[in-house]
């Protein structure tokens, strides 16, 4: 619901083109958050909830899984870094480094202990309270094409925000703790989710590669016009979905 208020207002008031670094940086950011979550979603929760009744074997398993994904997280800053070098590219760089935010809170969301011990509501919850929360911010700081940047800003601190909620609740429940871990098992972790990261990297490349390739034939604008129908056809369709993932999923009401 919140995409459905925020999109119009930020294509009205950025423009297409300035829109258009706004949708380039955030398919570029879809992609590095494929990268840091790397499988792990459905890996590292099934070994998490085989381990759930033993504390001290769930920690390595998160803390492993954890310093895996800030490998990963390095690994994505430099390719992003890579990618803003490209001069085709390097009008959007601002943009793009603004929201690689969202790939550090998706990074530090740990998805996987919420769904591996039973308690996957409260990442619904997180990132509905962040976006809620930050939506008057936008209405505020984002009054002209002048304004991208802040724009950008605004959509990584929803995950941020998100991330360091998430961050207390684990700290305060005792889900999980960081412990030293051998760097044997940060590459297990690594192993066993290469595979799974390979089968949805090639169902879900194709959802953000069509602005990457507008983002390097065209103009800004153009890229800021196809993001534009494409965010909102995007936004309607999980809307239309709502009731039917409500039956399988009840927590899905809060996003």
């Amino acid at each position: 619901m919140v995409p459905l208020l925020v999109l119009p207002y930020l294509m009205k008031v950025l423009g297409a083109e300035k829109f258009g670094y706004i949708g380039f940086s955030l398919s570029v950011a879809q992609y590095l958050m494929l990268l840091v979550d790397f499988g792990f979603n459905l890996s590292a929760t099934k070994r998490i909830a085989l381990a759930k009744d033993d504390q001290e074997d769930l920690n390595r398993i998160f803390s492993a899984t954890v310093y895996a994904k800030m490998v990963l997280l390095l690994v994505s800053f430099l390719l992003l870094l890579g990618l803003s070098m490209v001069p085709e590219f390097a009008v959007y760089r601002s943009t793009m480094l603004m929201m690689f935010l969202m790939v550090v809170g998706q990074a530090g969301l740990f998805v996987f202990l919420f769904q591996g011990i039973g308690q996957i509501k409260w990442v619904s919850i997180f990132n509905a309270a962040a976006k809620v929360a930050v939506l008057p911010l936008t209405f505020w700081l984002v009054k002209s094409p002048d304004d991208v940047l802040w724009a950008a800003f605004l959509q990584g601190m929803v995950a941020i925000v998100a991330m360091l909620v998430s961050w207390y609740m684990i700290a305060r429940k005792g889900w999980g703790r960081l412990v030293r871990v051998p760097f044997a098992n940060i590459k297990n972790e690594l192993s066993e989710s290469f595979p799974l990261f390979l089968s949805t990297a090639a169902t879900s490349v194709y959802t953000a590669c069509f602005v990457l390739i507008l983002g390097y034939f065209v103009s800004p604008e153009e890229v800021g016009q196809y993001s534009a129908v494409d965010r909102i056809m995007r936004a309607l369709c999980y809307m239309a979905l709502i009731p039917v993932l409500q039956v399988f999923y009840p927590h899905i009401a809060s996003l």
